[in-house]
């Protein structure tokens, strides 16, 4: 029987920061989720009341940015398995980002990308690593500093040099700006313990790439 079907698995994401001239920042994050990525997060919300739900997106929030303060959330069809899970996810930190003369900058956390893509560490395997399923994330992404401030937003910069499992195109990760879209594939379906940390390590670099540099300047 066929278990997955084709663009079963997938991620919307919409973030909007507002940044003030202290450098404070406020996160509005909406995540539109499907497949895998609704059903891990929904069994862990349905293992909690309300308060423990909080409790554990602040944590989660903290992971990437330490000094996060959750201001709100709200959780859409919780219950309701035949529809996407919605979260809508407010929070605040004073700072995060870097504050200098008559600029403020600093590199976007990725924060559900970063988690919704981990590959957790080991210290055996055994097993094949297998990504049998497609996946797709699809992300607008919006900055509103204060008023008569620019602000700009910086595609991301290569980091990977020499990719021993990743296979990229041209050699090299390719980023389109105007889709926000990066593509990649890993062809090493057998690893060793060594071997799936490079994988790690690798996959790491990737969501890396895809963390776009906010300037805002006077």
């Amino acid at each position: 029987p066929i278990l997955e079907k084709d663009q079963e698995h997938q991620a919307f994401l919409d973030h909007s920061i507002f940044i003030d001239t202290s450098g404070k920042a406020e996160f509005r994050d909406s995540l539109t989720l499907y497949g895998k990525f609704a059903s891990a997060l929904r069994a862990e919300l349905l293992s909690r009341d309300g308060k423990e739900r909080r409790t554990y997106i602040a944590n989660w929030l903290t992971q990437t940015i330490p000094d996060a303060q959750l201001s709100n959330l709200k959780a859409d069809n919780v219950l309701d398995f035949n529809k996407p899970l919605v979260l809508i996810v407010t929070f605040t930190s004073p700072h995060y980002f870097a504050v200098g003369k008559d600029k403020i900058s600093g590199v976007f956390p990725n924060l559900w990308e970063r988690s919704f893509m981990r590959l957790p560490k080991v210290s055996k395997r055994h097993h094949p690593l297998r990504l049998p399923h497609e996946t797709n994330f699809s992300w607008k992404f919006r900055v509103r500093g204060p008023a008569g401030w620019n602000v700009s937003i910086q595609e991301p910069k290569s980091k990977l040099k020499k990719p021993v499992y990743i296979e990229i195109p041209d050699g090299k990760p390719h980023y389109d700006s105007d889709q926000g879209e990066f593509r990649w594939q890993t062809l090493a379906l057998y690893a060793d313990a060594s071997e799936y940390g490079k994988i790690c390590s690798e996959w790491e670099a990737i969501v890396d790439e895809t963390a776009p540099f906010v300037v805002i300047e006077k």
